[in-house]
């Protein structure tokens, strides 16, 4: 088992502690909601859609799902469509600032708009017309990554960063990766390295045999997005590189990611998943306090580190993060549906 330090050791524990609110107003059944999703040809923009009809459906609230294809263009068609549905609520997990113009009509008919990492920091955001914003911490999510490396490596990590400053997101993700390693006297960034996600499928393999020609091993790599390395591993295998030379840490918890560190061979070693279930119930939270008048609840949930030695634990098994602190009972008990 790899020692986590710092940020890592307390995101690597079991996440029994609820941190989220304990009381709220009273849900009152019958409101109509729109789930504008990214696109549902995007897995978690599908589960969230999900999770929001279960939890919905707990206080007797209907919910619309509709697609938006994970392009901009439609993005705006779907927001467009919403405001004509006239619901008593959006939910949306695409990027709300692209759809400033309808989302804007529906603040001022009164229709408040929760994002599901419709931005890139959790809170309320106003620019986006967002009453609030559901989304793990970037910052405090970079510096876990590198943390964990840190605690890896007994203080000596050598880090290529990999990221993409077209998303905020992942320009907040390099912030806390960067103050981590400033913290680090033994550690040294090899190369800090802007590479854009739309390029991944093609030039993924020859920027990964570029890093291994150029930085003496062993080094990680730590990325933004687990995606990244979905074309990594491949070119890493055709180099004939061992698996304890080059370490992979990414986020976002993807399928791929939980079978690459539950397998011990390949590369990636940890990885930072999102509480998709969770968060779609606070979405339904959230919105029933701007229903109520209040401010949102300021809730986050902590971050979560998965290695191999917890692989199966917190929903690992499902190669999703659902945390044992008892998130649908505390949820249900402030609404007024549970015990």
């Amino acid at each position: 088992m790899a020692c986590l330090g710092l940020a890592g050791a307390a995101a690597g524990e079991p996440e029994t502690r609820w941190t989220g609110p304990r009381s709220g107003p009273k849900a009152t059944p019958g409101k109509k909601v729109v789930y504008l999703s990214t696109g549902e040809n995007n897995p978690i923009g599908h589960l969230w859609g999900v999770y929001l009809k279960e939890a919905a459906a707990r206080v007797g609230w209907s919910v619309t799902v509709l697609d938006g294809k994970s392009s901009p263009a439609d993005w705006i068609n779907a927001a467009k469509q919403a405001l004509a549905l006239r619901p008593d609520g959006i939910v949306t997990s695409a990027d709300a600032r692209t759809m400033k113009g309808p989302l804007s009509q529906a603040r001022g008919l009164g229709i408040p708009i929760v994002g599901l990492h419709g931005s890139a920091r959790p809170g309320p955001d106003p620019e986006g017309q967002l009453f609030t914003n559901i989304v793990s911490d970037p910052e405090e999510i970079g510096r876990a990554m590198v943390s964990w490396a840190i605690a890896d490596a007994g203080g000596a990590a050598r880090i290529v960063f990999l990221y993409d400053a077209v998303y905020q997101i992942s320009l907040l993700k390099r912030s806390g990766w960067q103050g981590a390693i400033a913290s680090c006297p033994g550690c040294e960034l090899l190369q800090d390295d802007n590479f854009p996600i739309a390029d991944v499928p093609t030039r993924m393999g020859q920027r990964v045999t570029s890093y291994v020609q150029k930085h003496p091993r062993p080094f990680y790599v730590v990325a933004v997005a687990d995606y990244y390395f979905d074309f990594a591993v491949p070119a890493l295998r055709t180099a004939g590189v061992a698996p304890d030379q080059v370490k992979l840490i990414g986020a976002d918890g993807t399928t791929q990611a939980w079978n690459r560190v539950r397998s011990g061979d390949q590369y990636q070693v940890a990885t930072i998943p999102e509480p998709i279930e969770l968060q779609s119930w606070q979405a339904v939270d959230e919105l029933n306090r701007a229903f109520a008048g209040l401010a949102p609840s300021g809730f986050s949930q902590p971050v979560y580190v998965v290695e191999r030695s917890n692989v199966e634990a917190e929903g690992g098994s499902r190669n999703q993060f659902f945390p044992s602190n008892g998130y649908k009972q505390h949820y249900a008990r402030i609404w007024g549906v549970g015990k």
